[in-house]
């Protein structure tokens, strides 16, 4: 049993632009971004707040490589703190930029973990992360793991990757893309959905993730509709928020393994594609457990026996598909053999699973969607 446990302080009436600064004092700040933010003036509303002018760093991409986070820390100044400004990415690679430092900068031990899955130190000493997330999903605010990318999806873990703090201001939010902000509600779906038909599933995860899936089931279509809407970011935030706090206790199953091939073959961002299967993996997941996946139909607000089809219309009516056939094909599940399973990631899934399952499931639900 796995217990539940989250050391981040998480801020949600704090302003981003008058509170950091005391959350940061006496610090040597690495302020560490994606290039719109410093465009959108926040770099500065930051800046101003420091006692020290900070090491800013506004070059982290999507999907953040291995190599990339290895060549950022070696052009970078000492610092003793990161305050990471963005979305899921830029918290994964404050995550390891601040593992790596630990690690005194070897590269080959960082390789060793994220590649090869070679254990870091119990005692690893991680700077401090604040993480002021601008986009509702990933959960990496209140999770000590964070995804980087080479030839596979890897992952970075650690107790002492926790960030310290997390603030969330839904002012941060209201400039997302429409696609960004369904993909990633997405991404927090799929957590919480993930969260309970999960071997690893708990009492305080279950009512998290029951949570989460209510309101992001009854807020994304709205935000969409209002973007503008603070009080409907705010509530999209602590939706994904719940589903971290979720997904951090169980981790996540067979649609995110399922989802990490699509991304690394096709692009296909990765709320997308851990989301496109929910339908039929829950049609999959009911019968191993009834009664576990009626916390999820109850918390959709549908019958049992209608789940897996509800969240397939549901995905729809949001316009995934329109999305979705940027990247892929109704045909798209050709392309892999057994690489639709993640073997950490599908062993938590309630009911076990082969590669040709896994690829059937596939094919149900692009026919579904596409």
């Amino acid at each position: 049993m796995r217990p539940y446990y989250c050391p981040t302080e998480v801020y949600t009436n704090l302003p981003y632009d008058t509170g950091l600064g005391d959350l940061a004092a006496g610090r040597q700040v690495l302020l560490l971004t994606s290039p719109g933010w410093g465009r959108r003036g926040v770099v500065d509303k930051i800046r101003v707040q420091l006692e020290s002018e900070p090491i800013v760093f506004d070059g982290v991409s999507p999907n953040p490589q291995v190599s990339e986070i290895i060549e950022t820390a070696e052009s970078l100044p000492d610092y003793d703190m990161i305050i990471a400004v963005g979305g899921g990415s830029v918290l994964d690679a404050a995550k390891g930029l601040s593992a790596l430092r630990a690690l005194d900068g070897d590269a080959g031990r960082l390789r060793a973990n994220v590649v090869d899955g070679e254990a870091l130190p119990d005692s690893l000493n991680c700077v401090p992360i604040i993480a002021v997330p601008t986009t509702s999903g990933t959960g990496s605010e209140v999770t000590r793991w964070g995804t980087l990318w080479g030839k596979a999806k890897y992952s970075i873990a650690h107790p002492a990757l926790y960030p310290k703090a997390a603030v969330l201001d839904p002012r941060l939010c209201v400039s997302m893309p429409e696609e960004v902000t369904l993909c990633s509600g997405l991404d927090a779906l799929s957590h919480a959905m993930e969260a309970v038909w999960n071997r690893h599933n708990t009492p305080a995860s279950d009512f998290a993730a029951v949570m989460a899936i209510r309101t992001l089931k009854n807020t994304l279509k709205a935000v969409m509709e209002n973007p503008t809407s603070l009080e409907l970011r705010q509530q999209i935030q602590v939706g994904a928020l719940y589903a971290g706090y979720a997904m951090g206790t169980t981790q996540t199953a067979l649609s995110h393994s399922i989802s990490y091939p699509f991304t690394v073959e096709f692009g296909l961002p990765h709320g997308f594609a851990c989301s496109f299967t929910l339908g039929e993996v829950a049609r999959y997941n009911i019968v191993e457990d009834e009664a576990r996946m009626s916390l999820i139909a109850d918390a959709f607000g549908c019958p049992l026996g209608a789940l897996g089809d509800a969240i397939s219309v549901w995905i729809k009516s949001l316009g995934v598909s329109e999305f979705l056939k940027k990247y892929i094909g109704v045909d798209a599940a050709e392309r892999f053999s057994d690489d639709l399973i993640n073997p950490a990631r599908a062993a938590n899934n309630l009911r076990s699973v082969d590669g040709a399952t896994a690829r059937g499931l596939v094919q149900s639900s692009l026919q579904a969607l596409l």
